[in-house]
C-alpha cells in the first residue's frame, strides 16, 4: 500500500509552491493596477475641479464687469487656452486642452443684475469633442 505513495510529498510541495507564487504574483499585479487607476482617477478629479474653478471665475468676472459697467470680455486667466465669444447678450467661454480639444464650455446670459449660467458643459475626455466644429 505504501509503495504507491512513495515520492508524492516532493511533487505536492513543488506544486503548492508554484500555486502560492502564482497567487502572490496575481495579488501584486492587481495592487499595482489599482494604484495606477487610483492615481489617474485622482488626477482627473483635480483637473475637473480646476476647470470648474475657471468657469466660476468667468461668471464672477462677468458679474463684476456688469456691476461696474466695464467690458464683460476682459476675463483673463493663466494655464489654459480659451476663447470668449459674445453672442448678443450671451457670453460663451470655451476652454481648450493642449491638443486643441474643447474641455469646458460655459454659456452665460444676463438676468437682472447678474449673469446666470445658461449651459455648462465639461467634457471628461478631451477626445469627446473637437475645437473645430467641422471635424
Amino acid at each position: 500500500m505504501l509503495k504507491n505513495k512513495k515520492g508524492i510529498a516532493i511533487e505536492t510541495a513543488v506544486f503548492m509552491m508554484i500555486v502560492i507564487f502564482a497567487l502572490c504574483t496575481l495579488i501584486v499585479t492587481i495592487t499595482l493596477y489599482s494604484r495606477q487607476h487610483s492615481i489617474k482617477a485622482n488626477n482627473d478629479f483635480i483637473n475637473r475641479v480646476n476647470l470648474d474653478k475657471v468657469g466660476e471665475k468667468f461668471i464672477a468676472a462677468l458679474n463684476a464687469a456688469l456691476k461696474e459697467n466695464n467690458d464683460a470680455d476682459s476675463f483673463d486667466f493663466d494655464g489654459k487656452v480659451y476663447s470668449i465669444i459674445s453672442d448678443g447678450n450671451e457670453r460663451i467661454l470655451t476652454v481648450y486642452d493642449d491638443n486643441g480639444k474643447v474641455v469646458l464650455n460655459v454659456v452665460a446670459e444676463p438676468d437682472g443684475g447678474n449673469y446666470t449660467i445658461k449651459r455648462w458643459s465639461c467634457f471628461e475626455k478631451a477626445s469627446e469633442t473637437s475645437a473645430n466644429p467641422g471635424e
